[in-house]
């Protein structure tokens, strides 16, 4: 908003100090001298005239030939010096040597008609004070009405927006000084609302009225509809991401963000923080579902790899933590857990294959006729209440020494969790979501055989010991 500067102008003007007349008609004063606001005023270098009026230069000077001031605007056919100094407040009644009034020095319709108007108005519309022809009257600036000193304000103005001195003298009569301030008022409430299409309704408004706002205010505006339109292009674009059919498209979308963003940079267009971080943040969304979309589609479930399971993870991690959308983290959640008992069957092999192989000794056989178990090497009745394995009167072939027994891996120490892992294993094997390739099937079913054999025999020496304590057992008692 522009500040009054009445205080600031000089006492002299407006005033009819001079007790004797400078100017008679048909006689040439040699003594008189052009000044400097004379010049301006004839060349029509209003903005010299502005810097000389505010400097207090007298407008009331004349020249050798009578012309004061008024009368080198009329003639200059500058029609913004004239506007300036009868903005500046004059009066027009003077005649110069040949007995010109001011308005006779110019034929440019527009002077014409500002200085017929000047000497029609009688009244202030304002304050209806009466106006005499040696009374000073002031041009407002927006209506072209003139008015008495009361019924004005003066303001010192931008010329334009580009401009950092108030340098422009500017007049209003009291009722266009209100629509003046009432309409800056909007629009600082139109810039704060921050809406578009508010923003261009008021700049239209601005297009029908005659009133006109600081030059600054106006670019202020003009600039804030500019980046309200690019922020909200940028702003519809990401909201137009929230679901992407094709992710091999995401790595695109995330360049019009950044090209739109640098667009902006370059036409000086300041984005709003927030704006800047929710690119930001969308950016971080995008990439983090461009990558775990891609390893959702191109993880081979078959060959899974430890490096497979980190990666997904990872990424589902990222992923979470940049809001991507729940059919995504459900799908790498569903990945991730098969792949988690893909790798943990993989284990289990592994383990299996790493169990020491153990070389057993024949079974019972069976007799159907008899219906009873037979020693295998004898062909005798076993007695069930007598150890298999570890029967001491089994006969023990010639020549051959009692094999030592493989020691157990840690994490078969204990025969339950072998039977567990055995279970486990065959469990993943028949789960139709799992994907395992032919050679690990065969191999997992060449293990899983071993390993019920294992456990069997160790059931059976489990037993065998059981019968042989409790046999001790007895012998102590008696």
């Amino acid at each position: 908003m522009a500040n009054t500067s009445n205080n600031a102008r000089s006492s002299k003007i407006g005033t009819t100090e001079d007790t004797k007349p400078k100017v008679q008609l048909g006689v040439i004063n040699n003594a008189a001298a052009n000044t400097p606001l004379m010049w301006a005023c004839s060349k029509g270098f209003y903005k010299i005239v502005w810097l000389l009026l505010r400097e207090g230069l007298d407008w009331k000077e004349t020249d050798s030939f009578g012309n004061n001031c008024v009368h080198m605007a009329a003639s200059s056919n500058s029609l913004i010096t004239l506007e300036s100094m009868l903005e500046w407040g004059v009066t027009t009644f003077a005649k110069n040597t040949r007995g010109h009034h001011a308005i006779d020095l110019t034929t440019e319709e527009p002077m014409v008609v500002l200085l017929k108007n000047f000497t029609k108005t009688k009244v202030c519309e304002m304050t209806k004070k009466t106006l005499g022809e040696e009374d000073v009257k002031y041009l407002c600036h927006f209506c072209k009405g003139y008015f008495s000193k009361e019924g004005i304000k003066h303001y010192m103005m931008y010329e334009t927006d580009k401009d950092d001195v108030k340098e422009r003298p500017e007049c209003r009569c009291t009722s266009c000084d209100k629509l003046v301030h009432d309409t800056e008022k909007k629009i600082d409430d139109t810039i704060k609302g921050q809406e578009e299409l508010q923003v261009e309704v008021m700049i239209k408004e601005l297009e029908t009225i005659t009133i006109k706002v600081d030059a600054k205010l106006y670019q202020k505006l003009i600039y804030e509809k500019e980046k309200l339109r690019t922020q909200n292009k940028i702003l519809n674009f990401i909201n137009g991401l929230k679901e992407v059919p094709n992710y091999k498209t995401i790595r695109k979308s995330i360049s019009v963000i950044e090209d739109m963003l640098e667009d902006a940079e370059k036409r000086d267009v300041r984005i709003d923080q927030t704006i800047k971080e929710r690119s930001a943040k969308e950016i971080d969304r995008l990439t983090c579902e461009r990558n775990l979309r891609f390893l959702i589609d191109n993880i081979d479930q078959t060959e899974c790899r430890r490096k497979d399971v980190s990666d997904l993870m990872e990424a589902l991690q990222k992923s979470q933590e940049s809001g991507v959308q729940d059919v995504y983290l459900n799908d790498a959640n569903t990945i991730k857990k098969k792949l988690g008992k893909n790798i943990d069957a993989q284990d289990i092999l592994k383990d299996f294959i790493d169990y020491p192989i153990r070389e057993f000794p024949p079974e019972p056989k069976w007799d159907p006729k008899g219906k009873r178990w037979l020693d295998p090497i004898s062909g005798k009745q076993l007695d069930p209440k007598k150890p298999i394995y570890l029967n001491t009167n089994t006969p023990k072939k010639k020549g051959k020494n009692k094999k030592k027994e493989p020691e157990f891996p840690d994490w078969a120490l204990e025969r339950e969790k072998l039977e567990k892992a055995i279970t486990k294993l065959e469990k993943y094997l028949k789960d139709e979501t799992l994907s395992f390739d032919i050679k690990f099937r065969e191999e997992c079913a060449k293990e899983i055989k071993r390993m019920i054999q294992e456990n069997k025999y160790r059931v059976q020496i489990e037993k065998d010991q059981k019968l042989i304590d409790e046999a001790n057992q007895g012998k102590k008692k008696k």
